[in-house]
């Protein structure tokens, strides 16, 4: 049978066969297809990352976590990234049983041609020639039934299972030609020959992409917005949801004083809860703050509520509640309609929490109080014009001694966000376990009044206040979706994250983490502020040496809140025999990479001489 990606037969078969099957069922099963379609670009990528020495795998080695690192988006023109974060978009609405069209499967095949174009015109070793346009014929108009849920979801299983040794294939021949070109000096030249070749390859092929590929690049965008707006739940059927029109416009901008928002998202009782303003995708999505703005001012005269800002260009999107923050802000992706709700019952609930007293029970030092007083002051303040509160900053980074009480500061510090609405839900995260176990004894103990879960023993209940998970089991979550199709959670979803431990090396490794969720983030650390990270204080949206607040081990002694340590030198098999990293357990291992090698992840064969040590 005749195939659009016949190019791709001889050098990527499994790549192939995957898009092939995702093109014959576009018509007949749009969702099988979709779902083909997301693991045949998963497997592409999955290649590129194996074999083009620009690109080095992240820790994270998820579809979103691979497409997001810099290094992969600069080897893709702007418009192909957007095409190809497509696939994968809608690509996880189908497999999550959301709904989908035949004009979704048939947008994801197309794009896929593209990529798979794009892909082999960058790394054949034989030229592939002239591959053409996409021919919508070829595409079978019958077929077998389509599959069901269940049968959907084996088949996701059965896919993760090979991409899994479809990797560790991928990873064999790395390390078996990493071991031939230590030995060959001439094979080693070859490939550094094709290496510079690849890189002229993929100018062309990103140029005749620009040139070739015929897009409708308002409809793409588009595109991607309704995509982005059904994950977090908005369908977009209701008949003023998309190009709504509007009065009060002034007449600089039409004379008729009328305009048509892109999109608004309403609420149950009629009224606007946000509206999205989409521009170019060549442009800065920030050029539709200004339009966005005499939007929303229509709006709240129309309905007498002003609604949250959105604008995005498809590519980058940024919310505005310009009732209560300055300036946008980029986020991930669309609020749900709960959370769009609780930021606008905020508007008139939310209190100052500068003033608000700070429960005595939790903590009774005055380092704490101290503390959380700084915590208020820099995420709280007052509009110079109207004196009202507005939020300020969004990061935080407390430096606080180990035995000072960190853990019992952030507690205290949650229940005033709690009381005065400034937070919903916390998530409290830590990279081991019997952390997070340590951290929910201690929460519940002193705030019993507010429901509670741990993700490494239970499951999410609906309205649980408190969240408490490892990074890696909350990196599983951020794509997951629940058995109605929803997103397991939304961008909005919870209002402060706690980072335990905050170093450089967990934004390395969970950097989606930071990015997913659209929340005030609280780092605590014992780490001296002069020994932690530049890149710490970057994370956070903080100056060098500039935490939030700190207090140090050597006050808390002159303080009498901890003694002085005392010295005892024995030597260890460390200072012997040095450090070898596969002679480590599990959590020594952690430690390694996250001391020694920063975040990065290991290769299996570092090691530490005594000298070193010594």
């Amino acid at each position: 049978m005749k195939s659009n990606f016949h190019f791709l037969e001889n050098e990527w078969k499994v790549f192939f066969q995957r898009a092939v099957k995702a093109e014959r069922l576009v018509i007949t099963d749009p969702r099988t297809s979709l779902t083909y379609a997301r693991m045949a670009l998963e497997l592409g990528i999955s290649w590129m990352y194996n074999n083009d020495p620009e690109l080095e795998k992240p820790y994270d080695t998820t579809l979103n976590s691979l497409m997001k690192h810099y290094d992969f988006k600069n080897q893709l023109n702007h418009k192909l990234y957007t095409d190809i974060d497509i696939i994968r978009k809608v690509g996880n609405l189908a497999i999550h049983n959301k709904p989908v069209t035949l004009a979704d499967s048939e947008k994801a095949i197309v794009n896929l041609f593209y990529f798979s174009k794009w892909f082999a015109k960058s790394y054949a070793e034989i030229n592939p020639g002239d591959i053409g346009l996409f021919d919508f014929t070829i595409i079978p108009k019958e077929g077998e039934a389509a599959l069901s849920k269940r049968q959907l979801t084996s088949l996701k299983n059965k896919h993760d299972k090979e991409l899994h040794q479809y990797k560790d294939d991928l990873n064999s021949v790395a390390e078996e030609k990493k071991k031939l070109l230590a030995e060959n000096e001439l094979l080693r030249l070859q490939i550094l020959k094709f290496d510079k070749q690849v890189e002229k390859q993929k100018e062309t092929a990103n140029h005749q992409d620009e040139i070739h590929h015929p897009r409708d690049e308002k409809e793409t965008r588009k595109y991607f917005i309704d995509i982005s707006l059904r994950e977090a739940g908005w369908d977009l059927k209701g008949i003023n949801d998309k190009e709504f029109k509007v009065d009060y416009m002034p007449k600089s901008t039409n004379v008729t004083e009328t305009g048509y928002v892109d999109y608004v998202l309403w609420d149950d009782d009629g009224k606007p809860l946000a509206l999205v303003e989409a521009k170019k995708a060549m442009a800065s999505a920030t050029l539709g703050e200004n339009q966005a703005q005499l939007y929303a001012d229509s709006l709240e005269k129309m309905y007498g509520q002003r609604p949250v800002m959105y604008y995005s260009n498809g590519f980058e999107t940024f919310l505005w509640d310009d009732c209560f923050y300055k300036q946008s802000r980029p986020v991930h992706g669309f609020y749900t309609k709960n959370e769009l709700q609780t930021l606008i019952y905020r508007r008139s609930h939310r209190k100052d929490l500068r003033i608000h007293e700070v429960d005595t029970q939790i903590v009774d030092r005055s380092y704490q109080f101290r503390s959380i007083r700084s915590i208020a002051e820099h995420i709280a303040g007052n509009d110079k014009r109207t004196g009202k509160l507005i939020g300020t900053n969004r990061g935080l980074l407390l430096v606080l001694a180990t035995g000072t009480g960190k853990t019992r500061t952030a507690i205290a510090l949650s229940k005033v966000m709690f009381e005065t609405n400034w937070a919903k839900r916390i998530l409290f995260l830590a990279d081991r376990r019997s952390l997070v176990n340590q951290a929910m004894r201690n929460f519940v103990k002193f705030l019993p009044e507010y429901s509670a879960i741990n993700l490494l023993k239970e499951k999410e209940k609906k309205k649980t206040r408190l969240v408490f998970s490892t990074y890696n089991t909350m990196m599983n979550l951020i794509d997951g979706i629940k058995n109605g199709g929803e997103r397991f959670y939304g961008v909005g979803h919870f209002d402060l994250v706690i980072i335990d431990e905050a170093h450089r090396s967990i934004y390395m490794k969970y950097k989606a983490i930071f990015e997913y969720y659209d929340a005030i983030f609280l780092g605590l650390t014992a780490t001296p502020k002069s020994n932690v990270d530049k890149n710490t204080f970057e994370v956070f949206g903080l100056p060098d040496k500039s935490p939030t607040d700190d207090y140090s081990f050597d006050e808390a002694v002159d303080n009498k809140h901890l003694v002085p340590y005392k010295s005892i030198e024995v030597p260890t098999k460390f200072q012997t025999k040095g450090i070898k990293y596969k002679e480590l357990s599990k959590a020594e291992k952690e430690e390694f990479e996250k001391e020694i090698l920063e975040g990065e992840e290991a290769t299996g064969d570092e090691r530490v001489d005594p000298s070193a040590l010594n």
